[in-house]
């Protein structure tokens, strides 16, 4: 007795493991130790600058070898890092509440010291792509505030209050990304246009590191998986990472790949299909 070949077709498809359908998944392709971080960056030519618990700035090849050390005459809290747009390192030290500059070297290259009678005190920045505007996020009173570096001026402020939800809106990370001002809460993503005009707003998942890739955030979640969430369409996806003996920490993604940081090594990732 011969099987009908649309039962033959029906067993094809059910037996068969799913390919088309498979979810992305990372491809480990090295690792390399680092010490603990506070913040990490990529700079244009894909090299890795951190920050230290020590108050010091390293630079690493995107294969990990250790190309520049910048070490400060006494020790500060480097929060932020941002390599990104030029060929400068612009860190913000949150205790000094003192923003530093450093060539591609990491030699000092000039600070500026934020005028207390302006600002109480600042837990979150960003550099405009322009570079001589900055974005502040005074914790104190909940305010955004555009500040020219030049003259040293308030351009514009902005109350947040009127973001709160059930709980107040905390600013923990500002990024400048694609011509838009991107303010991420614990719960949420609010995104305003380059003058500061609200845009719209974005529900978070809890995630503990964020980074941006062409037009998606990425989000370490508190479960050690990343969400991918598209910044036009809203389109989400979840991403697992590989189980490892300690927990991720930090993201960023530099020329194509997923950097993976622990306290003590960065694990350097490919997203396949």
């Amino acid at each position: 007795m011969r099987l009908d070949y649309r039962l033959l077709l029906i067993l094809f498809f059910f037996l068969l493991p799913e390919v088309k359908g498979q979810e992305p998944r990372l491809v480990l392709l090295r690792s390399f130790p680092v010490p603990e971080q506070l913040a990490v960056s990529s700079d244009a030519g894909g090299n890795i600058v951190l920050s230290t618990s020590g108050g010091e700035i390293q630079k690493f090849s995107a294969n990990g070898k250790l190309l520049h050390t910048y070490s400060p005459h006494s020790s500060g809290y480097l929060s932020i890092l941002d390599a990104r747009f030029t060929m400068q390192v612009r860190a913000f030290d949150e205790n000094s509440q003192q923003i530093i500059y450093l060539d591609r070297f990491l030699n000092p290259a000039g600070s500026i010291l934020l005028p207390p009678e302006q600002f109480s005190f600042i837990s979150a920045l960003a550099w405009s792509a322009t570079g001589n505007t900055i974005w502040l996020y005074d914790a104190s009173d909940m305010q955004l505030i555009r500040w020219q570096t030049g003259t040293r001026k308030i351009i514009s402020t902005l109350k947040l209050n009127q973001f709160a939800g059930k709980r107040p809106f905390e600013v923990k990370m500002l990024f400048e990304h694609q011509h838009k001002l991107c303010l991420l809460g614990a719960d949420k993503l609010l995104i305003f246009d380059q003058a500061g005009n609200f845009d719209r707003e974005v529900p978070l998942p809890e995630w503990q590191s964020a980074t941006f890739s062409g037009e998606d955030l990425l989000c370490l979640t508190n479960t050690n998986t990343i969400e991918r969430i598209h910044l036009y369409s809203g389109k989400r996806s979840e991403i697992s990472t590989p189980a490892t003996s300690q927990s991720y920490r930090k993201i960023i993604a530099a020329n194509g790949e997923f950097y993976l940081f622990t306290t003590k090594q960065a694990d350097v990732y490919r997203l396949v299909p």
